[in-house]
């Protein structure tokens, strides 16, 4: 499979779209400022055409996902990618057919990273196409349940080829939307002091008065201090504090049944 190149140069009005095969013409094309791979990135992507299990793959991917044996042609991508309504139409189920085989791939072939980047797009069209390292940093799913993700953790995806300074403009562009992002995460729990947890544990296992509890604690913890104040009120507030904070460790969200 002889693998060429889709590059690309925006400007004000458009974008513009060119392919490429030798090393040159992409060094001539960096020069009148398009997006282009580097030295080592094309010569890897030269290789993938030699592999005979990834070309035979790709032809069996398209034709799982409903492309010609061949893929679209450079110039059928061009057009539908200069053309909204073309994408939405032929893309998104393309793209939706192709992330459906994922895993089988991923569990059938071992895959390097710089063939993960390209795959779609040498199933696609058989061009490799150069992606920004910038868009190679984005918010993504942290794996954990989608209950849990804007509210305990903040992700973001790295790929290999992106830099620190990358990150650091990720970050600034994106200023405004990590502050909200941090606004909703959940605060960290309060602390339950090992007095309280032991007023809780007594008063559930033997159901004593809070006064009596209030006397235990007192012996227990040597509270010979005048100012501790251990009474009933005190052994109560903290009873109802521990319960509190117990329960929010883990409780059925609401409309929901335990397993």
């Amino acid at each position: 499979m002889s693998i060429n190149f889709i590059l690309k140069k925006y400007t004000k009005e458009e974008t513009i779209y060119k392919t490429a095969r030798l090393w040159e013409e992409i060094e001539g094309l960096r020069k009148s400022g398009f997006e282009t791979f580097n030295r080592k990135e094309y010569e890897l992507i030269r290789a993938m055409g030699l592999n005979e299990t990834l070309c035979k793959e790709v032809k069996n991917i398209r034709k799982k996902i409903g492309l010609p044996e061949q893929g679209l042609s450079a110039d059928e991508y061009i057009s539908i990618m200069r053309n909204m309504d073309k994408y939405k139409d032929i893309m998104f189920g393309v793209e939706s057919r192709f992330n459906k085989l994922l895993n089988k791939i991923h569990a059938g072939y071992t895959l390097s990273p710089e063939v993960c980047r390209q795959l779609y797009n040498l199933v696609l069209c058989g061009h490799a196409v150069y992606t920004p390292c910038e868009n190679a940093i984005y918010f993504t799913s942290n794996g954990f349940s989608p209950y849990e993700v804007e509210k305990n953790h903040i992700v973001i995806a790295i790929a290999r080829c992106s830099t620190i300074n990358a990150l650091h403009q990720f970050i600034n562009r994106n200023a405004d939307q990590l502050e909200r992002m941090f606004d909703n995460l959940y605060r960290e729990s309060p602390t339950i002091s090992e007095r309280d947890i032991r007023i809780y544990e007594i008063r559930k296992a033997t159901g004593l008065p809070f006064h009596k509890i209030a006397d235990q604690i007192i012996r227990e913890f040597r509270l010979n201090d005048k100012n501790a104040e251990m009474n009933y009120d005190s052994a109560k507030t903290a009873f109802l504090r521990a319960q509190h904070h117990i329960g929010k460790l883990f409780s059925p969200r609401k409309g929901t049944r335990s397993l």
